[in-house]
C-alpha cells in the first residue's frame, strides 16, 4: 500500500522531469502551414456565401447557412461577416462584434487580438458587398477555471509555442501572414504533455490499484468473528476518503490533454468532473456492492448467478445514462 502511496505522489514531478527538446523553427513552419489551410478554408466558405448572396440576396443566404454557421466556429474557429453599405447584412455568430471585426480588418490587419482571443483576419470586396472572415488562433479568457482555459486551440496548440505576439520578444520566432508580420514565444525545452499527461496517469494507476490490494489485505487481516458492518465499514471508509481526495486534489492542467480525463468533454458534477471519473465511480460502486453482499450475506434476486449478473449490469448501465443525461443538461444550460 505504502508503495501505491509513494507512486501517486511521485506521478507528478516525475512526469515533469521527462522532457525532450523542441525545435521551435519546425513547430513555427507547422503553425504557419495550418494558419494558411484555415484562411484558405474561410476563403473557400466566403465564396460560397458571396455567389448564394448574388443569387438570393443576404436575408437568404443567412437562413441556408444557419446550420453550417450553428457549428463553424465551434468545429472550425472561423466566423464570417458580410457588411452592403456599411451595414451587416450576414453573419455566423457575434462572439465578436461585426461592425469591431469591419473596422479593424478594413484597415488591413490581418493579426489582431479582441477581449476573447487572437485571431488571423481576412478582408475582401466585390465592390458592393464587404466580406470579412476571422480565424480564431489563441483564446484569452479575462479569467479561467477547469471550463474556461485560455490557450492556443486544437489546431494551433504545439509543445514549445507559449503565446503570440505583436513584437519581438528573445526566443521568439518571426512568421507573416499576407503582409502583417508576428511573432511566436517559444520555449527550447517543453516536455510533450500528452506524454507527460499519459506517464502521469499510469501512475497514478498503478499507485491506486497498490493502494487497494493494500486495504483488502489489510481488511482480511480484521478477525473473521467481528460483525459483517464491522468488517464492510473498516474497507468503506477508507476507500470513500481517498476517493473524496482524489476529487479535491489540484490536479495537472496537463491531464486535459487525454479526452478521458478532460472536463471541457465532460462535466455533470463534483462527483463525476470527468468521463475517467464517472467510470471510476462505477467501479467503485460495483466493489462497493459486491464487498457489503460479502460481508452482510445481502442476497439479490433472483438468486442464479447470472441473475444477479444482470441486475449489476442493469444498474451500473442506468448509472452511466443518467451521468449522460445530467452532463448534456449542463452542456444546455
Amino acid at each position: 500500500m505504502f508503495l501505491g502511496l509513494l507512486l501517486i505522489l511521485a506521478a507528478d514531478p516525475i512526469s515533469k522531469s521527462l522532457s525532450r527538446n523542441v525545435d521551435p523553427f519546425r513547430q513555427a513552419e507547422t503553425f504557419a502551414a495550418n494558419l494558411d489551410s484555415k484562411t484558405e478554408k474561410a476563403y473557400r466558405l466566403i465564396e460560397k456565401i458571396r455567389i448564394e448572396i448574388n443569387q438570393s440576396g443576404p436575408k437568404k443566404a443567412q437562413a441556408i447557412f444557419t446550420d453550417d454557421f450553428r457549428s463553424l466556429f465551434k468545429d472550425e474557429g472561423i466566423l464570417i461577416f458580410v457588411f452592403r453599405n456599411d451595414k451587416p447584412a450576414l453573419w455566423s455568430d457575434n462572439i465578436i462584434a461585426p461592425v469591431t471585426a469591419k473596422r479593424v480588418a478594413s484597415l488591413g490587419t490581418e493579426i489582431h487580438h479582441f477581449d476573447n482571443g487572437w485571431y488571423r483576419l481576412a478582408y475582401l470586396t466585390d465592390g458592393v458587398d464587404e466580406y470579412i472572415a476571422a480565424v480564431l488562433i489563441s483564446r484569452t479568457y479575462p479569467y479561467s477555471n477547469e471550463y474556461l482555459q485560455s490557450g492556443f486551440t486544437e489546431d494551433f496548440a504545439f509543445d514549445g509555442i507559449e503565446s503570440i505576439h505583436l513584437e519581438s520578444k528573445p526566443g521568439s520566432v518571426k512568421l507573416k501572414a499576407d503582409h502583417q508580420s508576428f511573432y511566436l514565444a517559444t520555449s527550447k525545452n517543453q516536455t510533450s504533455n500528452l506524454s507527460k499527461a499519459w506517464l502521469y496517469f499510469i501512475f497514478v494507476l498503478i499507485g491506486m490499484i497498490l493502494v487497494l490490494i493494500g486495504l483488502v489485505s489489510i481488511h482480511d487481516r480484521i478477525d473473521s468473528k467481528r460483525k459483517g458492518y464491522v468488517r464492510f465499514l473498516a474497507l468503506l471508509i477508507p476507500l470513500i476518503g481517498l476517493r473524496y481526495l482524489t476529487l479535491i486534489v489540484n490536479r495537472p492542467a496537463y491531464l486535459d490533454q487525454i479526452s478521458l480525463l478532460n472536463p471541457a468533454l465532460y462535466a455533470s458534477s463534483f462527483l463525476s468532473p470527468t468521463f475517467g471519473d464517472l467510470l471510476l465511480n462505477v467501479a467503485l460502486i460495483v466493489l462497493i456492492f459486491s464487498i457489503a453482499r460479502r460481508e452482510m450475506n445481502l442476497s439479490i434476486p433472483p438468486k442464479s448467478s447470472a441473475g444477479k449478473y444482470s441486475v449489476i449490469i442493469a444498474v451500473t448501465i442506468s448509472y452511466l445514462f443518467l451521468s449522460a443525461w445530467i452532463n448534456q443538461m449542463a452542456k444546455e444550460l
